[in-house]
């Protein structure tokens, strides 16, 4: 499956180099309409803040609250000139707990989304789809004492979300909602026993200007 969204990535980039070369263009965007309006460049970054509600599967209706930082970068392959292909690879780290009581997970996030780009200058996107995320590490801190439980984490992780940004130009804003589908651990620990569901607001910076 990494292999997969690696392959996904890399082709979406060469199709862009390709595509561009076709019409001998070599900025990073696409070309737009008659009137000059154009439609959102093909690569840009963001940063966001997290905040998450960890829904714990062996005691229904508990929820704990988690905070931590997400950072994006993603490619817009389009398909139509108002539907897009977003592969995305994010570094993103969440916090529950407090400063003596918690858990701390860091992970890889691929989304793939499938968005629409509204408006009369295309600076709307809504985007949908599904996550894969792989654990880089894990800690557990009990009383002050950090332990590393990387080897009771869920390795790899899924979710399903949805991304609405506003882009009037370069910089633009993010709302994005995660829905986890799978649990953060294995049995052997009955605190990584939850699904995540986050809530990311932020900025993100276009890349390139809009077409001309």
């Amino acid at each position: 499956m990494k292999q997969l969204y690696t392959t996904f990535f890399f082709l979406a980039v060469v199709s862009n180099i390709h595509a561009q070369r076709e019409r001998n263009e070599f900025s990073f965007n696409w070309a737009g309409d008659a009137k000059g309006n154009g439609i959102a460049s093909v690569f840009a970054i963001g940063a966001s803040g997290q905040y998450a509600i960890l829904r714990a599967a062996n005691a229904p209706g508990y929820l704990s609250a988690a905070q931590g930082w997400r950072i994006h970068f993603v490619v817009g392959v389009p398909v139509s000139k108002a539907f897009f292909i977003h592969p995305e690879i994010a570094l993103s780290q969440l916090r529950t707990g407090n400063t003596a009581n918690g858990i701390r997970m860091a992970t890889l996030d691929l989304p793939l989304q499938f968005g629409l780009h509204l408006g009369k200058k295309r600076q709307w996107m809504m985007k949908a789809g599904p996550e894969l995320s792989l654990a880089l590490n894990g800690y557990q801190k009990t009383n002050g004492v950090e332990q590393d439980i990387y080897q009771h984490t869920n390795q790899t992780q899924w979710f399903l979300q949805t991304t609405l940004e506003y882009l009037p130009n370069r910089f633009g804003l993010s709302a994005r909602y995660r829905h986890g589908l799978s649990r953060i651990g294995d049995p052997s620990n009955n605190a990584l026993q939850g699904k995540f569901s986050t809530l990311s607001i932020g900025a993100i910076y276009r890349l390139a200007k809009k077409a001309k």
